[in-house]
């Protein structure tokens, strides 16, 4: 296992304690900015531990977890949430290997295969939810917070729609940002469910 595009980093292995000079091209990297602040930590320790070798080489899961104080499963968890960062042969397998629900063995179940198959399902649409909403949401103040409040929503499609739609809505775009609540209260506080003078308009009863 070894970190992509090592040769973009500028590294003096040399040095006593080695340093890493980051590449320019990670400031318009999606990716890097969507991580988890957790996996952008463990990274960033994975390219100084990659210094001390030639070519950006990194040692197994079970040297990582040592070096890193987390347990392997956690590496692993991290190895696989980091693929747009490193090269390995091995990733199919540990991604076959290590699954955080409902692994399946040879005995599983058609049913509880399909049951599997729905939660992670479920599980990638809530992620693509949330970076629909924060691309939406006007101001982008506290994501881990945002975040943290979205998974406990965990919202599906149709309730992610909804809410996304309750931006427009509720005019939160045009107002001033002072007057536009956190990304994390807004959610917190099931603020999609506010009535706007629209819809208490369409829903309003003539006598």
């Amino acid at each position: 296992m070894k970190i992509k595009n090592w040769s973009k980093f500028q590294h003096f292995k040399d040095r006593r304690p080695p340093w890493v000079k980051l590449y320019r091209d990670i400031l318009d990297d999606v990716e890097w900015f969507e991580l988890d602040p957790k996996l952008a930590k463990i990274l960033v320790m994975l390219w100084l531990i990659a210094s001390e070798e030639q070519d950006g080489i990194l040692p197994d899961a079970k040297k990582l977890a040592f070096r890193l104080r987390l347990s392997e499963k956690e590496i692993n968890s991290a190895i696989i949430g980091l693929s747009h960062w490193l090269e390995q042969s091995d990733i199919d397998g540990i991604s076959s290997g290590y699954q955080d629900d409902l692994p399946e063995t040879e005995t599983e179940t058609e049913k509880e295969k399909e049951e599997r198959e729905k939660k992670e399902k479920l599980a990638q649409d809530v992620k693509l939810g949330f970076i629909e909403f924060w691309k939406c949401y006007p101001k982008k103040i506290a994501k881990p917070n945002a975040e943290k409040a979205w998974m406990k929503i965990a919202p599906d499609v149709d309730l992610t729609k909804r809410i996304i739609h309750a931006i427009s809505e509720q005019k939160l775009l045009e107002r001033e940002e002072q007057f536009i609540p956190y990304p994390a209260s807004w959610l917190n506080a099931r603020r999609w469910e506010d009535q706007t003078q629209a819809t208490q308009q369409n829903h309003k009863w003539w006598k």
